[in-house]
């Protein structure tokens, strides 16, 4: 259970409240401190600020006071609750939430919260700075989100993207028979989309930054010169077949992809010694 209070640290008549926020865990104590930027005057802090009085001035001030000190208190405890390693938490944390504090981002408006229609609005917002093949991929993961969303039966917003989302996301993956290196280039991806998502004022979830998953290491694959004589040699009755057998041997003795050979044009030939 974590708490807050604020206390005058200062030799000078009048200085700014220090928060301190206190939290125990793992069996450990720990303190935070940082400076606020509410400013009041020692002798009011010492002797006033607890005291009973039928001052109304005083009064008035107390009141104003406490509103600040527990505007401050709500936010920090709500920030703190949000982490989910407690011990990694220092004062430049806290001192970085104070400053969040007084200086609020403003939510743009006219972008989506949720992952899905985040990634229409990535795609859109950066269609001139991304290849068209990276699109094709961002429009490969948006399509595996929605199906998990409705085997979740709920709509999965980028603040949700945490360890959580990162298990449920592996888990219909391997479902769906999708290899442990293929997720984990699409975790990195999506991991993109929120960066960018925060760097225009929304919000994601503390732990974004730690999501991570192993790649797999995996044997070279590829076809020997027997494997090929085979293929070659195999009875294909199918004229599709026969063709994307044609492919194949082509592209293994070019090291050209089928994409490759559709833009080829007879401007495009070589010819060395003789030989094209």
């Amino acid at each position: 259970m974590a708490s807050v209070i604020f206390l005058y640290r200062s030799t000078k008549e009048t200085a700014c409240l220090t928060v301190r926020l206190l939290f125990r865990y793992e069996n450990k104590d720990y303190i935070l401190a940082s400076k606020t930027k509410l400013e009041v005057d020692k002798a009011y802090w010492e002797k006033k600020h607890r005291a009973k009085s039928k001052d109304i001035s005083i009064i008035n001030k107390q009141t104003q006071i406490n509103n600040e000190l527990n505007k401050i208190t709500q936010f920090i405890l709500k920030e703190f609750d949000k982490s989910s390693v407690p011990d990694q938490l220092n004062n430049i944390w806290l001192k970085n939430h104070i400053h969040n504090f007084y200086n609020p981002k403003k939510g743009p408006k006219n972008i989506p919260k949720d992952i899905v229609r985040f990634i229409d609005y990535y795609i859109e917002t950066r269609r001139n700075e991304v290849k068209k093949a990276s699109i094709v991929k961002f429009n490969v993961i948006k399509h595996k989100i929605q199906r998990l969303e409705r085997e979740l039966g709920k709509t999965i917003y980028l603040k949700e993207i945490n360890d959580d989302f990162k298990q449920d996301f592996f888990n219909y993956c391997k479902e769906e028979n999708y290899s442990q290196n293929t997720i984990q280039r699409e975790l990195n991806i999506i991991k993109t989309f929120c960066k960018f998502a925060r760097s225009k004022g929304l919000e994601v979830d503390n732990e974004l930054d730690s999501l991570k998953l192993q790649k797999e290491k995996v044997d070279n694959i590829y076809l020997t010169l027997d494997e090929i004589k085979l293929i070659e040699n195999a009875d294909l009755y199918q004229p599709n077949l026969s063709n994307a057998r044609d492919w194949l041997i082509i592209s293994c003795f070019t090291g050209q992809r089928i994409s490759d050979f559709m833009r080829f044009t007879k401007e495009m030939i070589r010819v060395e010694k003789g030989e094209s």
